[in-house]
């Protein structure tokens, strides 16, 4: 299994969870909710993470939190490791109990960071545990909406300024904000299975891609996004030279006329292959293919045309060399 991508810097807002392995309850009874959560306010204290809210289901558990040393990794092993052993001992078990590594979701703050809180407290009615919010016990709605609750290390406040400086107002306009419908960008976010780390705005996403991942000097081959994160901006500066190396506009490596040789666009794919680093599936959906055989096929008859055609050959090697430096 590859292992997930984690981007760790100072005062990062993250959503993370978890499972239990095999989707088996994490939770037995009210005890081991309040563990968990004396756990997680332990792990604060010691790691200096501030939660904004938290939602904790029978077999998984949500959390929105802000990491000011970017520390995430030594927090989560804690929060993680502590609570198993602490139910372990509790319930006479050995072994795991979590599936393993947790997803954690690098959050743009602002209007993203509000989305998550809605997204975390809405989980108890989506998996119809309960038909309101109010209901359920085990999450930081009732905060937000001024009830005291068993975590103590929580801020709400950092969230309900968004509405309004006026607390009164402020939960107001989140309990109105908590039953509007979440907006597609989000939904399609969370309901996607190839589940992205980072949710943001397009200029946000990519100014992490390119300050975190791609300039890594230390690449992880095992962390499949990374992988892809890099190998797109590979494929983006192998379009570039092949318009200026071929005297073409990308429009035309994007389009493909039935019957005839676009001998640019097959060189940029024979590039790709050769140098992204993606599955030819991923690098056919850059190009506008929809089966990775098409992409195999043009990447074929590319490699007969530098046999026979010297000059091509020629012009091809030069720009194979500048990526393998």
């Amino acid at each position: 299994m590859s292992r997930p991508l984690r981007i760790e810097f100072p005062n990062a807002v993250y959503h993370v969870m978890n499972r239990g392995l095999n989707l088996n309850l994490i939770y037995l009874g009210k005890n081991d909710y309040e563990v968990f959560l004396s756990t997680l306010e332990e792990a604060c204290r010691l790691f200096q993470v501030k939660v904004y809210a938290y939602c904790l289901m029978p077999n998984h558990y949500h959390l929105a939190i802000r990491t000011p040393s970017g520390n995430l990794s030594r927090f989560m092993r804690h929060l993680n490791g502590v609570y198993t052993q602490r139910f372990n001992r509790e319930h006479r078990r050995d072994g795991p109990l979590f599936r393993g590594r947790y997803k954690g979701i690098l959050v743009e703050e602002d209007s993203y960071l509000l989305e998550v809180v809605r997204y975390i407290h809405n989980n108890p009615v989506k998996a119809k545990l309960v038909d309101r919010l109010n209901r359920f016990n085990w999450s930081s709605h009732k905060a937000y909406m001024g009830e005291k609750v068993s975590f103590e290390g929580l801020d709400t406040n950092f969230v309900l300024e968004y509405f309004s400086r006026k607390r009164k107002s402020a939960v107001e306009h989140y309990k109105r904000f908590m039953v509007e419908m979440p907006g597609d960008e989000i939904e399609k976010f969370y309901s996607s299975k190839k589940q992205g780390s980072i949710l943001g705005h397009l200029d946000f996403i990519e100014k992490i891609k390119d300050k975190f991942i791609s300039e890594d000097p230390l690449p992880n081959i095992e962390i499949n996004e990374k992988v892809k994160i890099r190998g797109e901006r590979v494929i983006r500066k192998i379009k570039k030279d092949i318009c200026r190396i071929f005297k073409v506009r990308e429009a035309d490596i994007l389009k493909g006329n039935r019957g005839t040789d676009n001998i640019a666009r097959q060189a940029a794919l024979a590039l790709s292959k050769e140098f992204s680093g993606m599955k030819l599936s991923e690098i056919g959906t850059l190009f506008g293919y929809a089966s990775y055989r098409t992409v195999g096929s043009h990447c074929l008859n590319f490699q007969g045309k530098l046999r026979s055609d010297k000059s091509l050959r020629k012009k091809y090697n030069s720009l194979r060399e500048t990526y393998r430096q």
